[in-house]
């Protein structure tokens, strides 16, 4: 796949490959658990660690604000936050930039 690049792009690659054999066996229609816990068969058949709704602290001016609950954290390096949609939109993608900005993580989109 073209496009991606970092220190993250091999395992970009692989998490894209495992969604697309996600979506393309079970096709649409299902619960986001479906689709999450199937994804993560697929990422642990490639070997890849998974945790699944970690949740992590969001510290506003070194106070404890909330707590961030991802889908899916990959290797630990890439968070993976599925959406049962045709479109992403654009609070979606704030809601990804921001935890990414919090973690200094790498987003990567995805979506059917």
């Amino acid at each position: 796949m073209a496009g991606f690049a970092g220190k993250n792009r091999d395992l970009t690659e692989t998490i894209l490959k495992c969604c697309f054999q996600v979506i393309n066996t079970l096709g649409s229609g299902f619960l986001e658990s479906v689709y999450r816990n199937s994804l993560i068969v697929a990422l642990t058949n490639q070997r890849l660690k998974v945790d699944a709704e970690q949740g992590f602290e969001v510290i506003f001016l070194e106070k404890r604000v909330g707590i961030f609950v991802p889908d899916l954290i990959v290797e630990d390096e890439v968070i993976v936050e599925l959406k049962c949609c045709h479109n992403l939109s654009g609070e979606h993608q704030a809601q990804l930039f921001s935890s990414n900005e919090n973690r200094n993580w790498v987003a990567s989109e995805f979506w059917e």
